[in-house]
């Protein structure tokens, strides 16, 4: 069963209802019915996680209530650290504070940068992997 302890660990450990106001934002910016049910589980992860955070009270990520988005964070934490391993660096989700999306350059120069990791970035070899790029 998937509980915001196994995220709060993982990744949002610092996640706060600031957070999820940001998320709430996007779901009424929502322009389709699919995107609005994606911003919806983002809303219900992210407010499930402020709860742990703050009370430390484990909570269930339930199917259609925030589990399609601890999916894809668990997704992503993967592919950050095959990123981070490439170039002989041991992943932190602390590096992530810049965003998570991993086809944003941005986001990468962001989270190296936090990691104090002072060599080149291997572009190629992280295009190669991820298809392309997201426009910034």
């Amino acid at each position: 069963m998937w509980t915001t302890t196994l995220l709060a660990d993982g990744m949002a450990r610092d996640m706060g209802f600031s957070y999820v106001g940001g998320e709430v934002k996007e779901l009424l910016e929502s322009k389709s019915l699919g995107e609005a049910y994606s911003e919806f589980n983002d809303v219900c992860a992210c407010t499930l996680l402020a709860i742990t955070n703050l009370t430390g009270i484990a909570l269930p990520i339930l199917r259609g209530f925030g589990k399609k988005s601890a999916e894809g964070w668990y997704e992503r934490l993967g592919v950050w650290k095959d990123i981070f391993w490439w170039h002989g660096v041991s992943f932190s989700p602390a590096y992530l504070s810049g965003g998570s999306n991993y086809r944003k350059k941005s986001k990468i120069v962001k989270a190296f940068a936090a990691s104090g990791f002072e060599g080149d970035i291997d572009w190629f070899e992280i295009n190669d992997y991820l298809k392309g790029w997201e426009e910034e």
